[in-house]
């Protein structure tokens, strides 16, 4: 992840994000809590799994276009964002979605919040908050991303509206 980047996680149906250690480190004068997340099916869950391979066409079809592909992830891009699609034993677990910020960024909220909406609304995905431990509304995209770093160095730099308002 990158100085002008922030990030959020998209959880898919019978998935379940675990998060271990709470320790704080210094990281630009600020203290910050180190949090390392994993992906893990649920136990049994009878949720539908998702064909990373319908993901991924659903993506390109909006746009997006593929860099990398493996067995175990894809990574479309599209303008300022990035979709990393995790891969465990053949379906999608986890969608990680970064925005790569820019002065002009506020002019984009609208749209990367319509793209959640509609991502998570089609696949039955939910937008994990790491704070709380358990996925909300897709609605709450902006909420997320106003918590990391590289967004409040940005918003602060660049006056940046709060995300309780709507961009103009």
């Amino acid at each position: 992840m990158g100085w002008n980047d922030s990030r959020v996680s998209l959880v898919a149906p019978g998935w379940r994000i675990t998060t271990e250690g709470s320790s704080t480190v210094s990281q630009s004068n600020e203290s910050a809590p180190i949090r390392v997340q994993d992906v893990e099916r649920t136990e049994n869950s009878g949720s539908v799994r998702l064909d990373p391979d319908r993901v991924q066409l659903w993506l390109m079809e909006r746009g997006f276009a593929l860099r990398q592909r493996s067995a175990s992830f894809a990574r479309l891009n599209k303008e300022n964002m990035e979709v990393f699609l995790v891969i465990e034993d053949g379906e999608l677990a986890e969608v990680i979605l970064t925005f790569t910020l820019s002065e002009r960024s506020p002019s984009q909220w609208e749209t990367w919040r319509a793209f959640v909406t509609q991502i998570c609304g089609a696949w039955g995905l939910g937008l994990y908050d790491s704070y709380l431990g358990t996925t909300v509304e897709a609605d709450q995209l902006l909420r997320l991303l106003a918590d990391t770093p590289a967004w409040r160095e940005f918003g602060q730099h660049f006056g940046w509206p709060p995300v309780t308002s709507s961009p103009s």
